[in-house]
């Protein structure tokens, strides 16, 4: 099982809710190291709470607009409307040469109590 840290306790509990079900990174080796099926667990940075999921489906992307472009962006972050304010928001977390490289898209399902 590998973990994904959280950073935001909102985006924390909108995956905690069903809302995001949809987890969107920059392609690394780590990333591509997860695989469909496998268990991930998600931790919120600074605390304690973890959700458990199983990841039923793995798409990489030649960069952030294409995945932007062709997934449910209301399944990766609740207040974007658009792929402009999608690529705002993680203009926080990348720089723009990264935001043009390759991400990877982990679509989930929690499974805290069903899955060890």
């Amino acid at each position: 099982m590998k973990i994904i840290y959280i950073r935001k306790k909102k985006t924390f509990d909108n995956i905690a809710n069903g809302k995001k079900t949809i987890e969107c990174r920059k392609l690394s080796n780590f990333m591509k190291e997860i695989n469909k099926k496998e268990i991930i667990i998600f931790k919120h940075d600074g605390s304690n709470n973890e959700i458990r999921a199983i990841v039923n489906e793995i798409i990489i992307y030649d960069n952030f607009k294409n995945l932007f472009k062709n997934e449910n962006i209301k399944k990766i972050l609740c207040k974007a409307y658009n792929v402009d304010d999608a690529l705002d928001i993680y203009s926080v977390y990348y720089n723009k040469k990264t935001l043009n490289k390759s991400a990877i898209c982990l679509k989930f399902i929690i499974c805290n109590n069903i899955c060890q």
